[in-house]
């Protein structure tokens, strides 16, 4: 069987605060395991398609960790890299019956989370989500998936019944990213014609556009949907300057563009 006592008093009884309670040392022994790289992020979201370029300040980004194994955990350490610089950690949330250590080690800026087997049974894992976990945005912030990964400076490490080291299929994966409020930028060139607009609720707003002398040349209704939005722009416009504005009861944001 898996030496519970030895995994409990090299790794669990160093931790000092747990949770959101700071944490200011952690000095849990590195024991045998495998790493995992930031190529491991997904970036699926239903806020953005393929790849997140951006996010901007406020924003908050939703990751799930899922785990896929048919063989029976008995321990479990996963240290998950982001930059404290970057993201303030709002909320994390564990699946039912899963109620492990966790806390953010900041020396290595890394989520640590650890549990083991208490009465020589199995964790309680299923196959798929195990958790998932808010962070807010400090700033603008480009090519988001190179700032989450599983830490290189700390062990993944995910053993089985006589302490065998089992390499389950491990997913970090960017499943929303709700802006602060809305912004709007403007996208236009041989290829594309859109205003890309961010809301952070589903809601109806006014976009229109007007043209250097002040004049409003196109206002139309649309319905936008909570995260990322494409609206296509009018491509027969004469050279000048424009503005496209979008408009809600409370806000108005606006992005400028040049047609030479």
């Amino acid at each position: 069987m898996i030496n519970i006592l030895v995994f409990r008093t090299t790794k669990i009884g160093d931790i000092i605060g747990s949770g959101f309670q700071e944490v200011t040392t952690n000095n849990w022994i590195c024991g045998s395991g495998y790493y995992f790289t930031g190529n491991d992020v997904q970036t699926r979201s239903s806020s953005a398609n393929g790849e997140i370029a951006k996010v901007r300040k406020g924003s908050l980004v939703t990751v799930a960790v899922s785990l896929y194994e048919e063989a029976d955990i008995f321990t479990l350490e996963l240290p998950l890299f982001y930059p404290q610089r970057d993201f303030d950690l709002v909320n994390l949330q564990f699946v039912d019956g899963f109620n492990p250590k966790w806390n953010y080690n900041k020396a290595i800026e890394s989520l640590v989370v650890l549990d083991f087997s208490k009465n020589q049974l199995p964790l309680p894992l299923p196959n798929g989500k195990i958790f998932e976990f808010k962070l807010q945005a400090k700033d603008d912030l480009k090519n988001i998936s190179q700032l989450l990964h599983w830490s290189t400076d700390r062990n993944v490490e995910i053993t089985g019944l006589n302490e065998n080291i089992l390499e389950p299929d491990l997913k970090i994966e960017i499943t929303d990213v709700q802006p602060p409020d809305l912004y709007v930028e403007v996208r236009f060139d041989e290829e594309v014609q859109e205003a890309y607009v961010e809301s952070p609720k589903d809601q109806q707003v006014i976009i229109q556009m007007v043209n250097d002398q002040g004049f409003v040349i196109n206002k139309e209704i649309q319905m936008l949907s909570r995260g990322a939005n494409h609206i296509p722009l009018n491509n027969n416009l004469t050279p000048g300057i424009y503005i496209v504005q979008v408009l809600n009861d409370k806000q108005s944001t606006w992005s400028k563009m040049v047609i030479q």
